[in-house]
């Protein structure tokens, strides 16, 4: 089984590369704070000039990867509009690892207590990428009268069950592949394999036994990307090209119930929407702003 192919199955993102503008533009400046004593990488944009009662964008990478997987012309899109923190989570990029399991619980605390060391209080609208997207959601149950807004970069869906070939063989194939990573995440930097291993033990679930909040009452916008790639071999590109399309409906059904929804499909986007098409996204972001200002 190919590393691509056993990423797709326990929805393991592969860490994009920053762009290399982005080092050169003046809102892209992270910087090292300091929470429970260990550091985290943030970028912080907007904060000193923001006015009392101003919602302020908070971005949730995906896993394994650091917040410069945020495309550079996105974040300054959304700057112009208001205030934006992004950040490491501990144990990915620049923050150091805190020793802690990446719980859905504890991601959210640990977000909670690097805001409140910035001094950056809510309203906050939440986006969120790939497994940023169930962690937006996590984040929202646990402190809803913070949130005002939530947006989903082609989220991870967690009603999904793991899909596994039908072939026993090739099912065994794959059961096996997930059982040597499980093993190996040890040798991985600590950060990377407590997140692999958390998201593994979560995809092995069935969905019922995942705990998903129900969604939040707020604006929110999902956009996802559709395009396959060509790193996929002709031969796995219509199962794969089916698997998305079923990944869709699935998706619009977790959404069903929200009032206020900006829905997007992008066809030449991949799963990294904000850096194929930034602007894309910057006005999903502008959508659900725009309902949260107009009291929505």
């Amino acid at each position: 089984m190919t590393a691509l192919r056993l990423a797709s199955l326990i929805g393991i993102a592969a860490v994009a590369a920053a762009s290399p503008a982005s080092t050169q533009d003046p809102i892209w400046s992270p910087r090292v704070v300091q929470v429970g004593g260990n550091a985290v990488r943030v970028l912080t944009t907007g904060l000193d000039g923001r006015t009392s009662g101003e919602p302020v964008f908070v971005l949730q990478a995906g896993a394994g990867t650091p917040l410069d997987s945020w495309d550079y012309r996105f974040v300054r899109e959304i700057a112009s509009w208001a205030p934006v923190v992004a950040y490491d989570r501990p144990g990915l990029g620049g923050s150091r690892f805190d020793g802690h399991e990446p719980t859905f619980d504890h991601v959210a605390d640990h977000l909670d207590s690097l805001l409140a060391v910035l001094e950056v209080d809510p309203p906050y609208i939440l986006i969120g990428h790939s497994w940023g997207g169930p962690l937006i959601l996590h984040h929202a149950a646990r402190y809803p009268d913070d949130v005002v807004g939530l947006v989903y970069v082609d989220p991870s869906d967690p009603h999904r069950p793991l899909e596994l070939p039908t072939d026993p063989a090739e099912r065994a194939s794959a059961l096996a592949a997930l059982d040597s990573a499980r093993e190996r995440t040890p040798l991985l930097p600590a950060g990377r394999g407590a997140e692999s291993r958390v998201l593994m033990g979560y995809w092995l679930m069935p969905p019922p036994e995942r705990a998903i909040p129900p969604n939040l009452d707020v604006p929110t916008a999902v956009v996802l990307g559709t395009w396959v790639g060509d790193l996929v071999p002709a031969s796995e590109r219509p199962a794969r090209e089916a698997s998305q399309r079923r990944r869709v409906e699935g998706i619009r059904r977790w959404f069903g119930d929200v009032r206020q929804l900006h829905w997007i499909v992008a066809p030449h986007a991949g799963h990294f929407v904000q850096q194929d098409d930034p602007g894309l996204v910057a006005a999903a972001v502008r959508q659900v702003l725009d309902w949260v200002e107009a009291g929505f």
